[in-house]
């Protein structure tokens, strides 16, 4: 029941995670009230015909979920009608979202159930807000000199312009991910962040940036749930748009090190670390 929700949570756990403001602090704080999932490794998955097995990319990495019978698909719809109308409501004047553009670009755009998508800006609002974001990115750049673009919010701009099929090696007569490249991230979060940032946008990682990757993954008791989860999501774009088949076993280690970390009531100790963890599921 949680998969057609996935790109939805995606989208707003990818524009959240580097930027929690006093509430969020709150909400990740407050009881979870979803329904409760069980988070296995395929050698623990349950044969109930209630389970719902997903696949990671790697054969040798599955996980499964286990959603209570009593819950409602039309619970589950409300509540993402109602996510979804708020996040349209806060649009600005100007067409664009405060600080929150590209991660509310991003979360739109990964919308895929036709039913939600009629709740979405029309395409010529769309396109409105595209270019706000495009004359954010531009008065960033114009301003690097005085105030540094963090890998962070260069990661952000490039993974919205990729979800609107726009190149962002090519934005305006500058190369966003040579920058993001040349500016390597010194924490393990924000260095997978950028990394599925540049595989997102189809460009090759380094080989040393590679390496950086699955040492993460090869010690992954070190790391903290998001540092792990993202980690992943960047191998295994890695997997399946730059064919490296060698790295699928490295994405075992850290999988079943994620499932691990799963608590009583089926999350992973935030509100962010949950989403971002049954998307890697």
């Amino acid at each position: 029941m949680l998969v057609p929700y996935l790109p939805l949570i995606a989208g707003l756990f990818l524009g959240e995670v580097f930027s929690y403001s006093q509430q969020d602090l709150q909400l990740q704080t407050a009881p979870s009230v979803s329904p409760k999932a069980t988070l296995t490794t395929s050698s623990e998955s349950s044969t109930s015909s209630n389970a719902v097995t997903i696949t990671s990319s790697s054969s040798s990495s599955s996980v499964s979920f286990t959603s209570s019978s009593s819950t409602s698909t039309a619970e589950y719809e409300s509540s993402v009608r109602k996510a979804l109308a708020w996040l349209v409501s806060q649009r600005e004047s100007d067409w664009g979202w405060r600080n929150d553009t590209p991660k509310v670009i991003t979360a739109l755009q990964l919308v895929q159930n036709d039913d939600l998508r009629s709740l979405l800006p029309g395409h010529i609002e769309m396109q409105l807000s595209a270019k706000q974001m495009e004359v954010e990115i531009v008065v960033l750049l114009w301003r690097h000199h005085e105030v540094p673009i963090t890998p962070p919010k260069l990661s952000q701009y490039a993974l919205a312009l990729s979800s609107l099929c726009q190149d962002p090696r090519q934005f305006h007569g500058h190369d966003l991910i040579g920058t993001l490249q040349h500016h390597e991230a010194v924490h393990d979060l924000e260095f997978a962040y950028a990394s599925l940032a540049i595989c997102s946008a189809k460009a090759h990682l380094r080989k040393k940036q590679i390496r950086r990757l699955l040492d993460i993954a090869r010690s992954a008791n070190g790391h903290n749930i998001d540092t792990l989860a993202m980690t992943i999501l960047a191998l295994r774009c890695i997997v399946k748009d730059h064919r490296h088949r060698n790295i699928h076993n490295s994405l075992r280690s850290p999988s079943v090190s994620l499932a691990k970390k799963q608590q009583s009531d089926g999350g992973f100790e935030n509100l962010y670390n949950t989403a971002l963890s049954i998307l890697v599921s």
